[in-house]
């Protein structure tokens, strides 16, 4: 598939970031200056300009942000895999209504491009599942992301 390239999602990446969804995120490495990528669930897009997404305080991924703003999070949707890169910046050290100490950090898209490389496409997204109680995990999946829609 061509590369497309957009400075905001579309309806349908935007109907898709209304859940919960794997995604791939990258930052800079506060210490090393390289990459840093963690897999994450917990990501919404309140709009086509903007995601938010919630990690534990106590994360790396909030001390690269807070040092070095710039953020790519990759999306498998559609077929294809979605760089969306931009600026993050923390919205609330601290989120309220959900039972852990969790950040929720928002990024200013900047760019999203179609990153699937040429004459394929994705098959079958990649699928998670919750190694915990599965009660207590929907429960704190429903509570972390009724805070990132209410933010």
């Amino acid at each position: 598939m061509a590369e497309v390239v957009a400075q905001s999602l579309s309806q349908d990446l935007l109907a898709l970031l209304q859940n919960e969804r794997f995604a791939m995120l990258s930052t800079v490495n506060k210490q090393s200056g390289g990459p840093y990528v963690s897999a994450i669930s917990w990501v919404y897009a309140p709009n086509v300009s903007t995601i938010l997404f919630a990690v534990n305080s106590k994360s790396v991924i909030v001390d690269n942000i807070q040092h070095n703003s710039h953020v790519v999070l990759n999306v498998f949707a559609g077929g294809s895999v979605y760089s969306i890169s931009g600026h993050g910046h923390v919205k609330a050290e601290q989120m309220e209504n959900v039972p852990l100490k969790l950040t929720m950090v928002e990024i200013m898209i900047e760019e999203v491009r179609d990153v699937m490389f040429y004459g394929s496409r994705i098959s079958i997204e990649p699928r998670f599942e919750k190694t915990y109680d599965e009660r207590a995990a929907k429960k704190l999946d429903n509570q972390v992301m009724e805070a990132l829609k209410n933010a």
